[in-house]
């Protein structure tokens, strides 16, 4: 069963690199070898999850609507997230 929890602090930095403020959760608890978050801007809802390898990202994942893109940053998925949320 996962929880999810809000960081308003990574909603600002997300703004700073996005230029949108969307609503920003982690899940709970956290997983040793991945973190997901869940980012929600104008009724949009997208899962992002960094898969780690020996402490490093070893990919991202987005899924959004029913499809699945594999990124190999964390900001490349949060690029192409945005370019969603803005859609």
């Amino acid at each position: 069963m996962s929880n999810w929890i809000r960081k308003e602090i990574t909603e600002d930095a997300y703004e700073e690199l996005h230029g949108i403020k969307p609503q920003i959760y982690f899940e709970v608890p956290i997983k040793k070898n991945e973190n997901t978050v869940k980012i929600i801007f104008g009724g949009k809802e997208i899962i992002l999850q960094e898969i780690l390898k020996n402490g490093l990202t070893n990919k991202a994942i987005l899924r959004y609507s029913g499809e699945t893109m594999t990124f190999k940053t964390v900001y490349e998925a949060e690029q192409e997230a945005t370019r969603i949320l803005r859609g």
